[in-house]
């Protein structure tokens, strides 16, 4: 948007910033919602802490949406949002009967976040190893003059 402002008798022309927010605020969107593999949908899905307590609630036994939303301080279209990004991670199962919406964990995802986990903490490990070793080889050899 452009505006015209009178300085000191002269016309000048100020650009808005609004279009510079649009794109930018777009082009964050698009960089949020590119998450396609499986393992980017579980630790999406992992990262909110309302969707950890809707699995936890999950953990013990199957549980209607109504059921699971009541103890949550937001809606349940909020709720049914969260949990809609559990259900394309794979992490929840919906089963509908009548008019209720049934909801189970299915665990079979963090199978695949645990061994990715369990990959790199053993990378870690090992360079955490090695840097105690070469520190101990420095310490027993003593200063270099």
């Amino acid at each position: 948007m452009l505006y015209r402002t009178e300085l000191h008798g002269t016309a000048r022309i100020k650009h808005s910033t609004c279009w510079l927010n649009i794109v930018a605020a777009l082009t964050f969107s698009n960089m949020v919602e590119r998450v396609s593999t499986p393992l980017d949908l579980t630790y999406m899905a992992l990262a909110d802490p309302t969707r950890r307590a809707i699995l936890q609630r999950l953990r013990s036994a199957e549980a209607r949406v109504t059921e699971i939303a009541e103890p949550l301080p937001m809606s349940l279209a909020a709720v049914s949002k969260h949990i809609v990004v559990l259900e394309r991670a794979g992490l929840v199962r919906r089963e509908v009967r009548g008019r209720d919406h049934y909801l189970s964990a299915d665990p079979q995802p963090l199978t695949e976040a645990e061994k990715w986990i369990s990959d790199y903490t053993g990378f870690w490990e090992r360079r955490a190893d090695a840097l105690a070793d070469h520190l101990e080889q420095h310490l027993h050899e003593g200063p270099t003059p």
